[in-house]
């Protein structure tokens, strides 16, 4: 059977309270690639989710992406308060100079909880990480299934454009077959005629020797044989 290496597969599933949307993409490669986008709480996984990639698809350029979404309302993301505080701490510690507004420090809530190990993710305990693991690889393994199937799929088009192919070409190489002597005879005629054309008023006769030489090499520059037998 062929497959076909362009192929898509998305599925949605929510388990233990967790929303999944695992979407895998393939598309043309010589070799087996892989790209990965996880969550935070999810990178623990990334080299086991490859290895089951590597098993099931083989080769082709695989784009993964996983989204990870709490339906409980329970927060997937924790803020160090001890680093936030410190960051107040110092931001409140700065003098400012005379005329910027009475020594008022304006602090944008939003910017500090953007700046890097303010806001991480939650760190799954170990039972916890082992449903984390059970859910993600259970979606995954039923997205391949999903580019598998969009991947045989496509691979039967293929098989059967090519096989239109080889019907035409087979088709095509017995016509040519069939005319290929001839091409060598026309030629022996068309090239007789014109030297008959031009040595008709000189009234020389046509070197039958030189005549049967050029036909010779024409006929061994025009044989086809090796391409048919290829075909």
């Amino acid at each position: 059977m062929i497959n076909s290496m362009t192929g898509f597969g998305r599925i949605c599933r929510e388990i233990d309270g967790t929303s999944y949307v695992v979407e895998i993409k393939t598309v043309n490669n010589r070799y087996f690639k892989v790209s990965t986008r996880l969550p935070e709480t999810v990178m623990f996984l990334e080299d086991e989710i490859e290895k089951l990639l590597r098993k099931n698809i083989y080769r082709g350029t695989v784009n993964y992406n996983l989204r990870c979404k709490s339906v409980t309302g329970e927060s997937m993301l924790d803020i160090d308060t001890d680093a936030l505080a410190g960051m107040l701490n110092q931001l409140n510690n700065i003098s400012l100079p005379q005329g910027s507004g009475g020594g008022q420090l304006k602090v944008d809530i939003g910017a500090l909880l953007s700046l890097p190990g303010i806001v991480r993710a939650v760190e799954p305990d170990q039972e916890q990480s082992r449903r984390i693991r059970a859910a993600v690889l259970e979606v995954t393994s039923q997205a391949i299934e999903g580019v598998k199937k969009m991947r045989a799929v496509e691979g039967a088009h293929l098989a059967e454009d090519l096989k239109n192919n080889c019907r035409q070409i087979e088709h095509n190489l017995a016509e040519i077959s069939s005319r290929a002597s001839a091409v060598v005879r026309g030629y022996q005629d068309k090239l007789k005629n014109r030297l008959n054309t031009l040595l008709e008023s000189a009234q020389v006769e046509i070197d039958r020797d030189s005549l049967a030489r050029e036909v010779a090499f024409f006929a061994d520059r025009c044989d086809i044989a090796e391409e048919t037998i290829r075909l």
